[in-house]
């Protein structure tokens, strides 16, 4: 029989390894958040840092506060899809380790 201790430092280096994991797979993210029928896309990782925008020149006929607008609504798209994938991810680790899906971790990524 093995100490209670020694199982309990197993299981706590095991939520550290996943957690490292689930931490890795969201950084490797790439998310395209869009607005105005794709004429503007924002990647994102999942940890919300932005590799790339793309504006479609067609955009540039557009008046200055339209342009600002359709960047700001695909940013806040990305960043929505960025939560989502973050929600989904946590919940996956969360149930692998018994607890529920909706846990709220003192922490996140």
């Amino acid at each position: 029989m093995s100490n209670p201790f020694e199982q309990f430092m197993q299981q706590a280096k095991n939520i550290q390894e996943t957690f490292k994991k689930a931490e890795e797979d969201l950084k490797g993210l790439k998310i395209v958040g869009e607005a105005g029928a794709g004429m503007v896309k924002i990647t994102m990782d999942g940890r919300r840092r932005v590799h790339k925008i793309e504006v479609d020149d067609e955009i540039y006929k557009e008046e200055r506060s339209i342009i600002l607008d359709l960047i700001m609504a695909a940013f806040n798209d990305a960043l929505n899809k960025v939560d989502e994938a973050t929600k989904t991810k946590m919940a996956q680790f969360a149930t692998r380790f018994g607890l529920p899906a909706n846990f709220n971790f003192p922490f996140g990524f």
